[in-house]
């Protein structure tokens, strides 16, 4: 496959799986998995569901989903070195590598289909293309998962856009989508960046207090947000 500059920057970082070394005590691991609890709240409780994750990377949401006991679990990614990576980790998952604007299942196929930090990584002018495909294979009245990563946060540079409220609500509606819930998560107000600082950067880390301010404060008190100061957005939508 023929890598954009943005998908090469990705590329790039499976050398490892860099997902599963992730820890929630850590700065990192505790905002990947704020947002990845905030998406899971939302998935059907029913645990027969048909699920596909498009855009899997190296599969540690599935691995999560798996752990929920959640068993008919699929995964999708354009990157052939994440996928190579998942099979290995997650051997009872059904994987294929495909491209997200023509993907190689039959129409209805899924009451659920995860789009975790997926969509900012799709060039603007395919993403249309890429919910046409989705809504195709998802059944009807089945239900997307999106967490994505809002105009707040400076944009990174394998990401092609960032989002704000009104635009997701117009890809929503321009692909005839219901939008059921959206929840903000994570905060970008300066002042608890500063007070973090305190405690871990580049030149101390007291981890005592990092972990406990990472599992405890950082749950309860930062994991959601208000939309307007918001990190990313985690949305439900209906077909």
């Amino acid at each position: 496959m023929n890598f954009s500059n943005n998908q090469k920057i990705q590329e790039e970082q499976y050398v490892l799986p860099y997902h599963w070394f992730l820890s929630r005590d850590t700065y990192r691991g505790r905002v990947y998995f704020s947002y990845l609890d905030l998406c899971f709240s939302l998935i059907s409780k029913d645990k027969n569901i048909k699920l596909l994750d498009a855009g899997c990377g190296d599969a540690k949401v599935l691995a999560e989903l798996n752990k929920k006991k959640y068993f008919n679990l699929h995964g999708l990614d354009y990157s052939e070195k994440a996928i190579n990576f998942a099979r290995i980790l997650l051997p009872e998952v059904n994987f294929i590598s495909s491209d997200l604007r023509k993907i190689n299942y039959k129409s209805e196929s899924f009451d659920t289909i995860l789009l975790i930090e997926v969509i900012e990584h799709i060039k603007p002018e395919y993403l249309n293309s890429v919910f046409r495909e989705i809504k195709r294979i998802l059944k009807e009245n089945g239900e997307i998962i999106i967490s994505v990563p809002s105009i707040n946060l400076p944009l990174n540079k394998k990401h092609y856009q960032h989002f704000s409220v009104d635009k997701l609500k117009k890809i929503i509606k321009n692909n005839d989508l219901k939008l059921d819930k959206i929840i903000g998560q994570g905060n970008s107000l300066w002042y608890k960046k500063i007070i973090y600082k305190f405690i871990d950067n580049r030149y101390y880390n007291i981890k005592v207090l990092s972990k406990f301010y990472n599992l405890k404060i950082y749950p309860i008190f930062e994991a959601k947000s208000k939309l307007k100061t918001a990190n990313r957005f985690i949305l439900r939508v209906i077909k």
